[in-house]
């Protein structure tokens, strides 16, 4: 958090940070795990 998820070249180089691409990919994100995560069930979710 102390470059604002940018890497430290890119913090060196002035560049700003746009959160808003960050929350944008969260539903995007969860979605995905949650299908990757109901594929291999545990013996008792079966």
């Amino acid at each position: 958090m102390g470059l604002q998820g940018n890497t430290p070249i890119q913090t060196f180089e002035g560049k700003p940070m746009d959160f808003s691409s960050y929350s944008q990919r969260f539903s995007t994100q969860k979605a995905m795990r949650i299908q990757e995560n109901t594929k291999s069930k545990c013996r008792k979710c079966q």
